[in-house]
């Protein structure tokens, strides 16, 4: 319920990404506020339903308040054509505004220096990586060892090029909220923002897509 206050079992890294989103006056969508945190000790964490990833953060309950809205996921075919290009244009202002935080050096990570979380890629961390290079050195090695050098001999060239780039990590249908007008009234999960190569929320969510 809006207005109300939500209890989700995770990591700081959540916290940290949803408190550092939130001081951020520029970016035009909603997200929830932190307000409060509660450590769960380790002998009890098998009764929470807390996240893999990075299991060196500690577990904690994270109290934040509610957005209204429901996923988009669940509510686009209700919308007409209109009130899909009005979605697309809020959703590409949002890219905007995320993509214009300045970045604090040319480093692939988490919030704070920590390293990167991707559900896609790993139910670890990994990294930090000091340079896009660097990143890109990285995943070459994993492509390696899952598909064997031939097929991945075949992938597209990196782009060792590429800035930086502040992204939400998991921009999935249903982490965008959404009214019954076809507004965005939010966006939740933050718990895998960081610093990425600029094409990487495009590319998770075109991926996404294809699933």
């Amino acid at each position: 319920m809006y207005g109300g206050v939500l209890v989700k079992s995770t990591t700081h890294r959540e916290c940290d990404a949803t408190a550092f989103v939130n001081s951020i006056d520029s970016l035009n969508v909603p997200v929830p506020r932190v307000v409060d945190i509660i450590t769960i000790p380790r002998l009890i964490r098998a009764y929470f339903n807390c996240c893999n990833i990075g299991d060196n953060e500690g577990s904690v309950l994270l109290l934040m308040t509610t957005l209204p809205g429901k996923p988009l996921g669940s509510a686009l075919n209700e919308f007409s054509e209109l009130q899909q290009q009005h979605l697309i244009t809020q959703l590409s202002q949002f890219f905007g505004s995320i993509r214009a935080i300045s970045q604090p050096s040319n480093m692939v990570c988490g919030i704070g220096g920590r390293g990167c979380a991707s559900y896609i890629m790993s139910l670890d961390t990994f990294g930090p990586f000091d340079s896009v290079p660097s990143f890109n050195a990285w995943m070459s090695l994993r492509a390696q060892s899952r598909l064997g050098l031939e097929r991945a001999a075949s992938l597209p060239e990196r782009i060792d090029t590429a800035e930086t780039r502040f992204t939400h990590g998991d921009l999935t249908p249903f982490n965008i909220l959404v009214d019954e007008e076809g507004n965005v009234t939010g966006v939740i999960d933050w718990e895998s923002a960081g610093w990425m190569p600029r094409h990487w929320d495009p590319a998770l969510v075109s991926y996404s897509i294809s699933k």
